[in-house]
């Protein structure tokens, strides 16, 4: 995924994307792009998809993000129901400088959340209302599809 890639994505379609998402794994290894700087990964841009388009109804996510900016995109997408992301590539913790909209209490329970997987299933579980939600192991993540939540 590119910047340019996502972000007209977000500029044409922001009122009428329901489903986004890479359906096959990333050429690349975890430990590749598991170390990347946050400002080489897609989190951001998968953070202001989530924000600016309203509809988005399912996202899944193959790239190396952060357990904070899963807890993010659970938070900001309004109407978000099915996430889907491949634990393999799942950093642990927040990374994210602080955000002046933020309160003390918010980015305490991001930072703290943040740090552990189970905590951060939890939290999206409830999120969500999904209550079996967890990340997916690849195997699961190739066997995920898109297809069953585009509107035919």
């Amino acid at each position: 995924i590119t910047s340019d890639q996502l972000v007209a994505a977000v500029d044409a379609y922001k009122y009428t994307l329901t489903v986004y998402g890479h359906e096959q794994l990333p050429a690349t290894t975890a430990e590749a792009v598991g170390d990347g700087e946050f400002q080489e990964r897609p989190d951001s841009l998968l953070l202001l998809l989530a924000r600016s388009c309203p509809g988005l109804n399912a996202l899944m996510v193959r790239e190396c993000i952060s357990t904070a900016t899963i807890l993010l995109i659970a938070t900001s997408a309004q109407n978000l129901r099915h996430l889907y992301v491949n634990r393999a590539q799942v950093r642990l913790g927040c990374d994210w400088p602080r955000s002046p909209d933020w309160t003390d209490e918010f980015y305490g329970w991001l930072q703290s959340t943040a740090e552990s997987i189970e905590a951060t299933e939890q939290e999206v579980s409830r999120i969500l209302d999904h209550p079996y939600w967890h990340l997916l192991s690849e195997e699961q993540f190739q066997m995920a599809s898109l297809t069953r939540h585009v509107a035919v």
